[in-house]
């Protein structure tokens, strides 16, 4: 993983998602798409990692206090790896959050970054988030507030 940071901070035009997913393919931010252009971003950069030859396994989801998620699974699945160990994952923006509108995923904005296996926040690439300790609704959802996480593994031999 190759810490590469946003150049676009707008709500709802920002880069996030493209500079997290250039860090953790370790990509020159120009070689990857600026997904938020995208009609499905998550669909392309899934189809970005197959074309580069990663394995995807899909996703795993945090919904609080429902058997429908599947977040857990990260930590106690062995064949879920990630590339070097970091994965792309998403929270609520910390800049943009709004806590009147409170957890409602369709209504706030959403920030891209990269985790580790225990959930530990290694990359926001966003300049102005350095030193975050806690992401929006963190509390309530567990998992350093993580929303979801893409499973892609290192490339396949």
């Amino acid at each position: 993983m190759i810490p590469i940071y946003q150049t676009i901070i707008d709500p709802g035009k920002g880069n996030c998602m493209q500079a997290a997913v250039a860090s953790l393919l370790e990509l020159p931010l120009e070689q990857v798409p600026n997904f938020i252009e995208s009609q499905n971003p998550q669909h392309d950069f899934l189809q970005l990692a197959l074309d580069l030859g990663y394995d995807v396994l899909g996703s795993l989801y945090n919904y609080p206090h429902s058997e429908y998620s599947t977040i857990h699974q990260l930590q106690s699945d062995d064949e879920i790896i990630g590339i070097k160990g970091f994965f792309y994952a998403t929270v609520y923006s910390p800049k943009y959050y709004d806590k009147s509108k409170g957890p409602n995923r369709l209504s706030q904005i959403t920030h891209a970054v990269i985790i580790d296996k225990n959930y530990h926040i290694v990359h926001d690439p966003n300049p102005n988030n350095q030193g975050i300790i806690q992401y929006p609704e963190a509390e309530e959802l567990g998992y350093n507030g993580i929303l979801n996480l893409m499973m892609i593994n290192d490339k396949l031999l």
